[in-house]
Parts: structure tokens; C-alpha cells; sequence
């Protein structure tokens, strides 16, 4: 069994080198020197372990396009919980290394329903209290892992509240067959326990290099709500803000007044709403978020965050690379099929 010595570089510039055999990942190797780096499925799916790998030669274990694209790979992109090193490697993290260090297994907490709001055709927002009155604590765009009662069924969802409040919310789209929408429809309650664990995922608020864009469908705006709600806070001073927001059927549109009360404080803010089929009364526009992307200025200094289904991700990457925005630029998460990672 061969060794290698695989350097961790974090954001910080801070380094770590861990000891790592040919048959064990780089997540497995970091968790025995007592680091978590960040990880939620440990199989290849959701993509929350993505690193860039700058030398060295590894093997990657079985793992989805979806969470690692093809393009992703040749620029040196890996799933740390897939990747065995077979020589000494350096692997650059986009996240401090406190985060690794701080990041211990959390075992999942009770939570309480304290409200339940249909506040689309097909989406319930869905607001949940520890049971233990400790606050939710997250990076903001991060999301949750949530078992329905007595189930051992998980799905998993962004927050769209503000870290460090004693509620957590959850906008959470109603799909035909899901276990958790079958029991927010027939079965949920006010009082109802379930469990919860995170946060997780790498898609999370950087500090703005000058203009922010964000592209979201349908609840992929719940976690653009928590980085707003970061924005406008005053810690983080981008120039300006603007938020693409799609859906497919302008008759059902929700948190119009969340977002304009999220975006408020930011003084150059624009807001671009797209709805592929609309009613007489739409007020935005007709098409995809990808279609709006034609009407947001796009510059060097950008930072994109996307987020929706996969096919809106990757259609929304290559038009803002076609427009000279850098893949380092740009920050995505995707809602994939539960069987493999993030419900929708």
C-alpha cells in the first residue's frame, strides 16, 4: 500500500499536510489528522467536497457528471471524498481552515414545525424551532438535512433565513411523488418533531470583488435570500446586486415582498423576474432565467451564484463563460434527484 503526503491549501493561505494511502480518499485522510473538510454525501453526488487539485496524480472513484462536469475536470476540479492520491498531491480549498477545524460530525438536532404557509401553487415554506432553543448556525447559502417524523427519510434544503436566528426556514417545491411534499400536503402540522442536520455545502457567500450576480429557479432563491440578508447587513459591501429570478408559471410567483425587503438596504440593487409561461398580469418577463441573463451586465469583477436544477446550471455557466466571466467566478448549487443529493 503506497503513501502519499497530500498538502491542503485553504483560503487563508493557510496549509495542512495529511498522510494518505493509495485506497483512501482525500476526506478520510483529513478527517484521521482531525480536519472535516467540507463533505455531506461521501459518494460522488452533490459536489459539496469540490477542491482544486493543482499537482499530483489520483484515481477519482465512481462519482455523478451532475456533481463533477467534464469541463469541471480538465481544469483540475475534484470531489476530495473520491479522490485517492497515488503520488504526493496539493489541494487548494476555497474555504478558511478554521471551517475544517471547527467542523466536527454534528449529531441532528430536534426540531419543532412552528408554521407551515403555502405560499405558491407548488412551494410551502416551512418553519422550524430547535427544540433545544440553541440558533441555527450556517455559512449563508448553505442548506440543511431534514428527516421526516419517524421515517428515516432525508432530503435536503437551503436555508432562507438569516445564520444565528432561533428559526430556520425552508422553501420547499411540491414534486409529484416526493415523500416530503406527499407530507406537507396530507400530514404536517404545527408541533410535528423532526430531525435536522448541517449545515452543509460549498455554495456560500464570498466577499464581493465588485458586482454580485445571482440566478435562481424556483427555490433555488431560498439560499440567495440568506447571502441577501448577509449583503445588506453591512458586513459585506458589494457595488451593486443583481438577482435573476425564474419560474416556470408567472401564476406561481412567491417572495416577491421577501426579496424587496432582503434587497432594500442595498442602495444599486436590480431585480430581473422571468416566467416561462405568464398571464396577462405578469409584470416580468416572458422566457428562462438563462433568457434574462441578456439583460444583466456582466463584467470581470462579477461574482455568479447560481442555483435551480441542473439543466438551468449548466445552460447559465456557459452563457456567463461565453460572456468572459471565469469559472473561479463562479459559484453553483444544483437540486438533484433525492435518491442522489439535494431535493428540489
Amino acid at each position: 500500500m503506497a503513501v502519499s503526503v497530500v498538502t491542503l491549501v485553504f483560503s487563508d493561505n493557510e496549509t495542512c499536510s495529511v498522510r494518505c494511502s493509495d485506497t483512501e480518499s482525500v476526506v478520510q485522510a483529513a478527517g484521521r489528522h482531525g480536519l472535516k473538510l467540507l463533505v455531506d454525501c461521501r459518494e460522488g453526488a452533490c459536489g459539496t467536497c469540490k477542491a482544486r487539485c493543482r499537482t499530483g496524480d489520483f484515481l477519482l472513484d465512481e462519482f455523478s457528471r451532475e456533481a463533477l462536469a467534464p469541463s469541471e475536470r480538465d481544469e483540475g476540479v475534484v470531489l476530495t471524498c473520491r479522490m485517492l492520491p497515488q503520488t504526493d498531491c496539493v489541494v487548494e480549498l476555497d474555504y478558511p481552515l478554521s471551517q475544517a477545524r471547527r467542523g466536527k460530525s454534528t449529531p441532528a438536532r430536534s426540531v419543532v414545525v412552528s408554521r407551515l404557509t403555502r405560499i405558491a401553487g407548488d412551494v410551502v415554506e416551512l418553519v422550524l424551532e430547535a427544540s433545544d432553543g440553541q440558533p441555527f448556525d450556517f455559512l449563508p447559502g448553505q442548506y440543511a438535512n431534514l428527516e421526516l417524523p419517524a421515517s428515516g427519510i432525508w432530503r435536503s434544503y437551503s436555508y432562507a433565513t438569516t445564520p444565528g436566528m432561533p428559526e430556520a426556514r425552508f422553501a420547499i417545491r411540491l414534486m409529484a411523488g416526493g415523500a416530503m411534499g406527499a407530507w406537507l400536503t396530507d400530514t404536517a402540522k404545527i408541533g410535528d418533531r423532526l430531525n435536522h442536520a448541517g449545515p452543509y455545502g460549498r455554495f456560500f457567500l464570498r466577499k464581493p470583488r465588485g458586482r454580485v450576480l445571482m440566478v435562481a429557479g424556483s427555490t433555488g432563491i431560498a439560499p440567495m435570500l440568506s447571502m441577501l440578508d448577509a449583503l445588506s447587513a453591512g458586513a459585506i459591501e458589494p457595488l451593486t446586486v443583481d438577482v435573476v429570478f425564474g419560474i416556470t408559471r408567472s401564476e406561481n410567483s412567491f417572495y416577491a415582498e421577501r426579496l424587496a425587503a432582503s434587497l432594500a438596504p442595498i442602495a444599486r440593487h436590480r431585480v430581473v423576474r422571468a416566467a416561462v409561461v405568464a398571464d396577462a398580469g405578469w409584470s416580468g418577463m416572458v422566457g428562462t432565467a438563462v433568457d434574462a441573463l441578456a439583460t444583466v451586465e456582466v463584467t470581470a469583477e462579477t461574482d455568479a451564484y447560481l442555483c435551480g436544477p441542473p439543466a438551468m446550471i449548466a445552460a447559465a455557466r456557459e452563457r456567463l463563460q461565453a460572456r468572459g466571466l471565469s469559472d473561479r467566478s463562479i459559484f453553483a448549487e444544483a437540486f438533484l434527484p433525492a435518491a442522489s443529493a439535494k431535493a428540489a
